[in-house]
């Protein structure tokens, strides 16, 4: 017996944080655009204004911020959207303390270079969790900062590192050591592979990471294996690739349906699985029709596409009982 999530949720419910976003972020982006305006000319060389820099970190400091308090009505009103069985998740959430602490995590991620961001994260995240119940049986999350943080610096950071050394060794010897177009272009593709296996291990050990939850006394927890995840996804990315980006809605469901199908609710015998039901090629046209009119009014849409988007394919998660 298969038994579907309910999920309704109005794009008006989120029109206004959504759109403060995009405000937020095309003002953050304001000092990078008009950075000329702030130059002056001292002795012959060319520097940034005193004021610019003022302006660039207080743009930061927006950036980073102003979305993480915006993210609370956002967040507010889908996990209420959520239910099962005719009955809604209720929460109990205080602005104030959210604040507090995502100006705290914000300052601390700023302060510590970003070291912070993964304590910050689950900090947040728990927060949202353990503020929500269903039937009087409170969510948690526990997945830990520490392994986050593993996981950021080895699979992230780290290979960002060295993908910019190989790039900029490949310039040079481009330039100065005279190599062939075809030695260029072979290493390129080689390059492509090895980033596009990095990408899915990346997503396959994230994903097992956050899939840590309970609801009351049950654990839902992914087991996904990390090999066979990292070459499904390798799969989807090159599909994407080969088709210009055409078939990027259909990998994102195809992802959603394969994290879902690994989620198992309970332990032992008793445990049971999570499951996806797709129309591809109708729900590929519907998501692309969406996005279209995202992009036509320049973002205007994007409350409506967020709230179409999860009232169409959450009710399409299902437990298996």
């Amino acid at each position: 017996m298969k038994r579907y999530f309910d999920f309704k949720l109005s794009g008006c419910k989120v029109m206004w944080p959504i759109w403060a976003i995009l405000v937020v972020s095309i003002v953050a982006a304001l000092p990078e655009i008009f950075a000329e305006d702030f130059y002056i000319m001292t002795d012959g060389n060319v520097v940034a204004d005193a004021a610019y820099f003022g302006v660039v970190v207080g743009c930061w400091l927006l950036a980073l911020i102003g979305p993480m308090l915006l993210l609370y009505p956002i967040t507010k009103a889908t996990i209420e959207a959520c239910g099962m069985d005719g009955e809604r998740v209720a929460t109990d959430y205080s602005f104030g303390r959210y604040a507090l602490l995502a100006l705290k995590g914000s300052l601390l991620s700023i302060v510590t270079l970003g070291i912070y961001m993964p304590w910050f994260l689950v900090e947040i995240t728990r927060y949202f969790f353990d503020g929500a119940t269903y039937r009087l049986r409170p969510f948690g999350f526990h997945a830990k900062p520490m392994p986050l943080f593993v996981i950021l610096t080895l699979l992230l950071f780290v290979p960002m590192v060295l993908l910019g050394i190989v790039l900029s060794y490949m310039v040079v010897g481009y330039e100065s050591l005279g190599m062939s177009d075809v030695t260029m272009a072979l290493a390129a593709v080689l390059l492509l592979v090895v980033v596009v296996a990095w990408v899915s291990l990346f997503c396959a050990v994230i994903t097992g990471w956050m899939l840590n939850l309970s609801v009351g006394e049950e654990r839902v927890v992914g087991d996904i294996p990390k090999t066979k995840t990292t070459i499904f996804i390798i799969g989807q990315i090159l599909l994407t690739i080969i088709t210009l980006g055409l078939y990027t809605p259909m990998m994102e469901l195809q992802l959603m349906r394969y994290f879902a199908e690994c989620t198992r609710v309970g332990e032992g015998k008793d445990a049971r699985r999570l499951g996806m039901t797709l129309h591809p090629w109708r729900d590929w046209g519907y998501v692309w029709l969406q996005l279209l009119l995202v992009t036509v009014t320049c973002g205007i849409y994007m409350p409506w596409y967020y709230a179409k988007v999860l009232n169409r394919f959450i009710p399409r998660i299902y437990v298996e009982d």
